[in-house]
This record gives C-alpha cells, sequence and structure tokens, in this order.
C-alpha cells in the first residue's frame, strides 16, 4: 500500500542519515587521532536493518593548498556493517595507522572513543614524537617510498651517538662531574718546592665518569633495540585496553578517564620539568666555575687535555657541555616517564577490573581471564622497560650519593656553587624515588586482587545465586595469583621502600652530625 511504501522510504531515509551521522563523527575521530600525512585505514561497523558497504574521501586541512589529492593526502574509511538481522550490541571503528606499526585496534563508538582519542592525542602523540628526539623512532615518517627519507631516518641516530659521545669527551676534558659542580684540585710542587693546585679529574676517572657513561649508553642501545628493532608498542595497546575495559567507569571519580588523562599528561610535563630542573643546575655549576676563579666568562674553563687556549674555543665547548647533558636527559626522562605512565595505565586497569567485578558487569570467568592478561603485561614491563629502569635507577643512586657528598666542599666553593649543589640533590633524588613509588604502588593494586577474591567470597552479595564452584575457582584463583612490578628483579614493596626511605633518612642526619654533609644546607 501507498502508506507502507512511504514507511518504507522514511525508514530507508532515517538509515542513512544514521549511517552518514556515524561516518561524519568516525572521520572526525580519525582526523584528531592521526599525525599529518599519515594515511588511515578505518573499518567500521554499525547496527542495521541492512548491510551496506562504501568509501569516503575527506581532504584533509593541513594539506598545502594547491597539492593534489592522494592517498597520502586524504583521509580513506572502509566501511562494512552486518548483515541483516545482526545481534551486535556494540559499534566500533577499527582503526590503522603507520606509527601504530601495522597494529590494528577496535575502539567503541561511545564516548569511550573520544576520551581514547584525546588522550592519544595530548599523551600518546607527544610522547612518541618525544622518542624522535633520541632517534629511538624514525624521524620522518615514510608515506610514500622516498630515499632521502631513508637516508635522513638512518643517520639521525648516528648524529645522536655522536652528540652523546662527544658531551662524554668534553665533560671529561672539563673535569666537570654532574654530581660535583666545583673543582677537583691536585697539588703539585714545581722544581723550587711551591704548592700549585692544578684541576685534575684522573683521581676518580672510573667512578665519576666511566661508569655512568657506560650505564648511560648502554641504557640508550638497549631502548634503541626495545623502540626500533623490536618495535615493541606495549604503551599504545595497554592505553587502548585500559579505557576499553574501564569504559563504564566514566563517571566514578578516582576511576574517571578524564582524571587519567590528566596524570599521564603530568607525567609529560614532569620530566619536561626535570630536564629543565637540570638544564638551569648544570648552567649554574658552569657559571659557578667562573665566579669562583674571578672569571667573568664561561670560556675561561679549563679543558684539561684539549690544549685549546682561545676564549672562544672554551666558550663554544662549555656551550657544547651544557646542550650535551640535555641530549642525556631526554634518554633519563623517555625511559621514566614511559615506565610510570606504563604502571599507572596497569593500576587503572586493576582497579576497573576489580570494580567490574563487584558490581558484576563481568563474570567471573571473565575476569579471571582480564587478570591474567594483565600479570602478562606486568611480567612483560619486567622483563623490557624494567631492566633499562633498573640500570638508570642505579645510575640515579650512585649521582645522588655522590652529590650528598660533595655538598660539604661545594658549600666552601661560592653561593652559585652551593645552590648548583642543593638543586643538583633534589635533581637526582626526584629520579630515583618516582620510579621506586610508582612500581610500589603496582605492586599494592596486584595486591588488591588476592583481597578481592575473599571479598567475593565471604560476601557474595550480587553473587548469591552463583555457583560455589565458580565463587571457589574466583578465589583460588587470587589467592595464588600475585604478580608484582620488580626492579632489580626484586618485588617492590610499599613496606620495602619506607624502610629504605627511614633508613636513608637517618644516614643523611648522621651525615650531617659528623659534618659530612653541612647541616646548614638543610
Amino acid at each position: 500500500t501507498p502508506s507502507h511504501v512511504h514507511q518504507t522510504e522514511r525508514d530507508a531515509a532515517t538509515m542513512d542519515q544514521k549511517r552518514d551521522a556515524s561516518l561524519k563523527k568516525t572521520e572526525d575521530l580519525c582526523l584528531h587521532l592521526v599525525e599529518e600525512n599519515d594515511p588511515v585505514k578505518v573499518s567500521y561497523s554499525h547496527e542495521a536493518t541492512a548491510s551496506f558497504s562504501g568509501s569516503m574521501e575527506r581532504k584533509r586541512p593541513w594539506l598545502p593548498r594547491g597539492s593534489e589529492s592522494s592517498a597520502a593526502g586524504d583521509l580513506k574509511l572502509s566501511l562494512s556493517g552486518p548483515q541483516v538481522g545482526s545481534t551486535s550490541s556494540d559499534d566500533f571503528v577499527q582503526i590503522e595507522t603507520p606509527q601504530m606499526q601495522g597494529l590494528a585496534y577496535t575502539v567503541p563508538d561511545t564516548e569511550t572513543t573520544t576520551a581514547l582519542v584525546m588522550c592519544k592525542q595530548q599523551v600518546l602523540k607527544p610522547y612518541m614524537r618525544f622518542l624522535k628526539v633520541p632517534g629511538w623512532r624514525p624521524l620522518i615518517t615514510i608515506i610514500e617510498p622516498a630515499l632521502w627519507k631513508s637516508v635522513v631516518n638512518f643517520v639521525y641516530p648516528i648524529v645522536v651517538v655522536c652528540i652523546i659521545f662527544l658531551g662524554y669527551t668534553v665533560q671529561f676534558a672539563a673535569c666537570y662531574s654532574r654530581s660535583n659542580p666545583g673543582y677537583e684540585y691536585k697539588e703539585e710542587r714545581d722544581d723550587n718546592g711551591t704548592i700549585h693546585y692544578v684541576v685534575s679529574c684522573y683521581d676518580h676517572s672510573i667512578s665519576s665518569y666511566a661508569i655512568p657513561n657506560v650505564l648511560h649508553i648502554g641504557v640508550y642501545a638497549y631502548c634503541f633495540y626495545l623502540f626500533s628493532w623490536v618495535k615493541t608498542e606495549q604503551l599504545q595497546m595497554l592505553m587502548e585496553k585500559t579505557f576499553l575495559q574501564c569504559k563504564s567507569m566514566k563517571q566514578r571519580g578516582y576511576l574517571s578517564q578524564e582524571k587519567l588523562t590528566a596524570s599521564l599528561k603530568w607525567f609529560l610535563w614532569i620530566g619536561i620539568f626535570w630536564i629543565a630542573l637540570s638544564f638551569v643546575t648544570q648552567t649554574l655549576g658552569v657559571a659557578g666555575r667562573a665566579i669562583e676563579h674571578n672569571r667573568t666568562r664561561f670560556g675561561n674553563i679549563e679543558f684539561t687535555w684539549m690544549g685549546l687556549e682561545s676564549v672562544g674555543g672554551q666558550y663554544a665547548l662549555a656551550i657544547v657541555m651544557v646542550l650535551a647533558f640535555v641530549a642525556l636527559d631526554v634518554v633519563y626522562v623517555a625511559v621514566v616517564v614511559n615506565y610510570m605512565t606504563q604502571c599507572n595505565l596497569l593500576i587503572f586497569l586493576i582497579r576497573c577490573i576489580a570494580e567490574r567485578v563487584r558490581e558484576k558487569s563481568l563474570s567471573l570467568q571473565q575476569a579471571i581471564k582480564e587478570f591474567h592478561n594483565t600479570g602478562d603485561l606486568i611480567s612483560k614491563l619486567n622483563a623490557e622497560l624494567g631492566i633499562a629502569v633498573s640500570l638508570l635507577e642505579f645510575l640515579f643512586g650512585w649521582m645522588a650519593v655522590s652529590a650528598c657528598l660533595s655538598l660539604k666542599e661545594s658549600t666552601e666553593s661560592g653561593a652559585v656553587i652551593t645552590a648548583s649543589a642543593v638543586m643538583t640533590v633534589i635533581q637526582w633524588a626526584v629520579v630515583v624515588f618516582l620510579p621506586f613509588i610508582y612500581a610500589a604502588c603496582l605492586s599494592n593494586a596486584c595486591g588488591t586482587i588476592g583481597k578481592l577474591g575473599f571479598e567475593i567470597r565471604t560476601r557474595p552479595f550480587v553473587y548469591q545465586d552463583a555457583a560455589q564452584s565458580d565463587l571457589d575457582s574466583f578465589l583460588l584463583f587470587t589467592s595464588s595469583f600475585q604478580p608484582r612490578a620488580k626492579l632489580f628483579r626484586i618485588p617492590i614493596y610499599s613496606p620495602y621502600l619506607w624502610s629504605v626511605a627511614v633508613a636513608v633518612c637517618f644516614i643523611v642526619l648522621l651525615l650531617a652530625q659528623q659534618d659530612i654533609i653541612p647541616s646548614g644546607v638543610f
């Protein structure tokens, strides 16, 4: 009848409008997700009364005017839908980009999609760009094969390594230790018996220069292997998994996705602040040397065995040394920020899974599977990035202790060097404690898994109708499943951390009483 025909046409028009709106939303999200000039493949599925397929292209707004449309410059959306009668309950968008190294992932077409995209835009993309600085990711994303791009991506890490070794060399030549901004002097007598004080750093060359530099370049090479050779994508995958698992926790205070995104952004800002603090500290140390010896220019810093007498050349080497320290600090920050970010994501993931178990939005069998997968992620974190962090923690601890022991000598060298020495202690103490704190927090979150099993078994609440065998199985699993964050292959627990902190405070006070550390500084 005509009324049925009109109703069918209206239904078809409504379905087309919903499809077009979904396509537009998907397209806009993808435009915010990927970097400039990156192609993206998207497959989209939407529950509907009929199947559809097609493609859609949209000119990217950031392309230069007059540029021709191409596969690299356009956003391509490949769409497909379920057949008639599909019972699919969730819409999804599957996206693949070159940054993910062929990794395809699925995100629900809900508010979670927006939150995930915002997190990737504000946290993941800046961090991935940050990894380009030390040369752990390609400097130029290759969309279309080009020889010059491949050459640049190959040469750039070599240039970074040369800058790092240049920093090692200039630092040793200047007898400048990052844990002791003052000079190291050695007494020498001339033929007349007169005592002269000359700058010397050979008495402690192994502990002050060789060991820290070997640890640093070792961490750089290992992370280059992880990020450039193995091309590990655990951070991206973990971020996606956490947001999808916690999609029902959007309005739950400490489990909100907005709070997670904000905390991850703070890690990046902390890393940038630490680099700035280190730059100011080293600049004050270099300036303090000039002031201490009544010199008015940085260029008068002595570079012992280089035989450089030109004031301009010495000035240039002093600047190169400080800038090379920035390159070294980028390596430190990239590793520490990655580790803290993954720890925070895993903590959030464990809490979300536990909350879903309590409200029975996740079955016990599925919860066991999710907890087991989370344990695998923690084991992978310990086995891969945990090694690099352990090496750096040894280096940071050594630098912090050396800085504390050199405070007395530094306070006798002028106000500028004293300020640099105090900032040096703060600088290294921060990076010593932060990874341990987040590792302990992750271990504490893992400890709640066992408590959850007892809670569900003894006070079932919504599990009153559950089979006793299922409750017993869940209790047995949670009681025996105890993943822990590890550094130096040692599980990190908060009680151990507090014990170490108390011991450190006791030792510092004892050293201050013995005037090894000047108590006036504190």
